[in-house]
């Protein structure tokens, strides 16, 4: 029972709340790329279920990236209990809110032909002063506020990996691309690589120049290749 324990306080929930179109998805998209396993959108009652699931997983769930908010219907009436709960019990729950500047998010929701999920039937601008009221004890409980008014996604994207790659689960990777010339160029850092054989040896080359009967074999190790990269 304590190393159960013990394994479920292991677990990082990360709580992305904020107003729509401050870029929640955004963020939740970073976490994912950071390794972590994220669920947008998450009724808070089935919270405590998930969090329960993720440390009774054969393969240990250990950062879960969560974006909660008035989509929601009992969101503002459970939430709080809820979090503090899991604090309680002994879990490590950070919750993020991201605001923005109303014309930005208007501008935004403007570009994107989306109407506001508070807004049925009304403007985003009544929509988003709605949300606002209802959000506010729920900013007011977070443990950062993010002000994306300025920011772009890619900015986003950097200013949240550098809250969170300290939980990140580092990995490297390396992507190949072939092409040909006469199609396209591509624009960024080439080397060029060829697989060759072992060279043949001195002794062969001068037998070859004198015109030997017949040259002897190169001397390579079996199966071996040599892959040669030089930039371009």
């Amino acid at each position: 029972m304590a190393s159960k324990r013990t394994a479920m306080k292991d677990i990082n929930i990360i709580i992305i709340s904020g107003i729509s179109g401050s870029g929640k998805s955004t963020a939740l998209k970073t976490l994912e790329d950071l390794g972590f396993f994220c669920v947008d959108n998450l009724p808070i009652l089935l919270l405590p279920k998930f969090v329960e699931l993720c440390t009774s997983s054969t393969h240990a769930i250990v950062r879960v990236g969560l974006v909660m908010d008035v989509r929601e219907k009992t969101f503002l009436r459970e939430y709080k209990p809820t979090v503090q709960a899991l604090k309680d019990t002994g879990f490590r729950v950070e919750q993020i809110f991201l605001d923005c500047a109303d014309e930005t998010i208007i501008k935004r929701f403007s570009e994107t032909r989306r109407h506001h999920p508070l807004g049925e039937g009304t403007s985003v601008r009544e929509g988003l002063n709605c949300e606002r009221a209802m959000l506010c004890e729920i900013k007011s409980s977070a443990d950062r506020v993010l002000d994306t008014s300025t920011l772009n996604v890619h900015q986003l994207r950097k200013a949240l990996e550098d809250i969170f790659t300290g939980l990140a689960k580092h990995t490297m990777a390396i992507n190949f691309l072939s092409f040909g010339y006469k199609y396209s160029f591509f624009s960024g850092r080439l080397f060029q690589a060829a697989i060759r054989t072992n060279p043949p040896t001195k002794a062969t080359i001068i037998q070859s120049k004198n015109a030997a009967p017949e040259p002897a074999e190169p001397i390579r190790a079996p199966d071996v290749k040599l892959v040669i990269a030089a930039p371009i």
